[in-house]
Order: structure tokens, then sequence, then C-alpha cells
């Protein structure tokens, strides 16, 4: 899934988009992969000045976020509302 998802987002980048909300809601596991995906999309989005915002984790996913010290790299909100909202008003 990391292969198939991950040029699609860079494209976008790539394309101009800037603003990135994903809703992880459905994600029961998170490959090492995956979490270097979701930190070099934070990278590049930070570069452009744009911003990725994370929403729905779950409290295993963040638990695995925890160990690899991405709370405080990563913005991670609880709903789509709270993220849609980080985008224009960054804490």
């Amino acid at each position: 899934m990391v292969d198939e998802v991950r040029p699609q987002l860079f494209q976008m980048v790539g394309q101009g988009q800037r603003l990135f909300v994903l809703n992880l809601g459905q994600v029961t596991g998170l490959a090492s992969r995956a979490l270097g995906v979701l930190v070099g999309l934070h990278k590049r989005l930070d570069a452009a000045g744009g911003r990725l915002v994370l929403c729905e984790v779950s409290p295993f996913l963040y638990g695995f976020f925890e160990t690899a010290k991405l709370p405080g790299l990563l913005c991670i909100r609880d709903g789509e509302h709270e993220a849609v909202q980080a985008l224009s008003h960054p804490a």
C-alpha cells in the first residue's frame, strides 16, 4: 500500500497541493516505511510552505508515533474538523 500511496501524495505536492489532512481512522497498523513516507511528506510540505495534519489516530498508532518521537514533529488532531482548522490556524 505504501508503494501505491507515496507517489500519489508526492505528485500532489509537485502539482502545488500544499495542505493535507490524512485521516488514519481506518489504519490498524503502520510499517516503518509508511512512517518514513509521513515524515517525508511533512518535510516536503514544510519546505514548500504547506502543512500536513493527521487525524483520528488510534491510541495504538499514537503509541507507535510516540516511540518514534513524532508527536512533536507531526501535527495530530482528534477529528477531521479539528484537523482542517489546524491547517489555517497552526498552533
